[in-house]
């Protein structure tokens, strides 16, 4: 019996190629391997996160009233419920009320340029002065007053500005409808809306504690009407 020759195949009778040996990884093709397998998990990661913005914004578009902004106007703000209780007269006529403003104020740390901002703001608000107020802007402090209960108009006329550093803070103003008729018996308060004389003072704790109308029907014997 012969032994047929290496490399033929005896049941073809022909030669035939051997597998070819199959080559060791290298530590390139590795990382290679590695970084393509990280690339895939932060990409679907990515995948994931965008889509979930995308449903929050379709959510926020299309059912949730999907509409323009209403503009608003630099003035126009989100009155605060005032902390101080009205006065009114034994028939019900207002006597003292409080109304909702913005004052304002500014961090001189944040302010690079205190002379030019100094110099916008007395152009808007003239009745400022130009040396005081740079002297406050020009200071350590982190918090100073340039100007307390502005109109809407002022307030409007420093919006417009867009001044870092400045802004604006939620008050209340005294307001008396009677104006000088009652005065000597209504009194009047400060510039923190406290009490400092007559029934404003008088009644201090419950016109800051107690939001209903205070009346002066116990203590006062005349009407408005």
């Amino acid at each position: 019996m012969s032994v047929p020759p290496p490399g033929i195949d005896p049941a073809h009778g022909a030669y035939s190629v051997p597998p070819p040996a199959s080559k060791p990884r290298t530590s390139l093709s590795v990382a290679l391997e590695q970084s393509r397998n990280r690339l895939m998990v932060t990409a679907a990661m990515v995948a994931v996160v965008f889509s979930a913005i995308g449903v929050k914004l379709v959510d926020a578009t299309l059912f949730n009233h999907a509409a323009e902004p209403r503009p608003r106007m630099a003035a126009e703000v989100d009155a605060p419920p005032v902390n101080r209780a009205d006065i009114v007269d034994r028939n019900g006529n207002l006597l003292a009320t409080s109304l909702a403003t913005q004052s304002l104020y500014a961090d001189p740390k944040l302010i690079s340029r205190p002379d030019e901002v100094a110099r916008k703001l007395t152009t808007a608000l003239p009745e400022l002065d130009y040396k005081d107020l740079l002297t406050k802007l020009s200071g350590d402090k982190r918090f100073v007053w340039i100007k307390r209960n502005l109109t809407p108009k002022q307030q409007a006329a420093v919006f417009r500005l867009g001044l870092p550093g400045v802004y604006f803070e939620r008050e209340e103003r005294r307001f008396y409808p009677a104006s000088n008729l009652t005065s000597h018996l209504v009194g009047f308060t400060g510039v923190d809306n406290n009490g400092l004389a007559g029934l404003e003072q008088q009644f201090n704790k419950r016109l800051t504690t107690d939001p209903k109308p205070c009346s002066c029907r116990s203590t006062c014997a005349f009407s408005t009407s």
